[in-house]
């Protein structure tokens, strides 16, 4: 069951990147997204959030200089690498993903490295847009919400946030959620996701909680 996840979490997250490559032409007449209070990824939805890192009992935290992220998984992570052939080039695809013990679900947070000038070139609503779109088409999922964030900039950096999307889908009969954090970054794309078979986000939160840009 937990390798079947870990290859359902890594076809969703390859096509969201995939598609990301191909945005969307903005559509005539709509309206822009409800502003929404920047945040660090480590305060939304986290209840008792504070500034200083908490890491849930048992958790390991992993530091990634490659992937320019910080984040706690329930044990060490499998880590994987795969290239990606999209429409503006070759992406380097890295993934870190863990099945929880006694749970039938999955975390994995996935960074796609897109060749220099590809993504910073375009509106970062579009980008994202097609990512999203491209994901619930592809995958057959069926949207249940869809939200805008902003997540916190590295310290140090000329920039203060990153855009980002929360999404929430189902995939097949039985109903398979699937939650996931989108994020920005120039030519980066991170993707976090949580795979389960439940309304139960808990652990996912836990994540977030965690997840920081470096």
């Amino acid at each position: 069951m937990r390798k079947l996840l870990s290859a359902a979490a890594f076809a969703v997250l390859l096509s969201t990147a995939a598609f990301a490559a191909e945005p969307s032409a903005p559509e005539k007449g709509g309206t822009e997204a409800p502003t929404v209070r920047p945040a660090d990824a480590k305060g939304i939805d986290t209840v008792g959030a504070t500034d200083e890192l908490v890491i849930p009992d048992g958790w390991s935290l992993v530091t990634s200089p490659v992937g320019g992220f910080r984040a706690a998984f329930p044990s060490s992570p499998k880590v994987k690498e795969q290239p990606l052939k999209t429409e503006a080039g070759w992406v380097r695809m890295i993934s870190y993903g863990v099945a929880p013990k006694n749970d039938d679900s999955y975390l994995m947070v996935m960074v796609g490295q897109y060749p220099d000038g590809t993504m910073s070139a375009m509106p970062a609503d579009q980008v994202l847009k097609s990512a999203c779109d491209g994901m619930l088409a592809q995958q057959k999922l069926t949207l249940l919400t869809d939200k805008p964030v902003s997540v916190n900039a590295p310290k140090g950096s000329s920039e203060r946030s990153f855009p980002g999307r929360d999404i929430e889908a189902t995939q097949g009969p039985e109903g398979m959620r699937i939650s996931i954090r989108m994020i920005l970054v120039k030519d980066r794309m991170y993707q976090i996701m949580f795979m389960h078979k439940n309304e139960d986000t808990g652990l996912f939160k836990q994540l977030l909680s965690t997840f920081s840009l470096q």
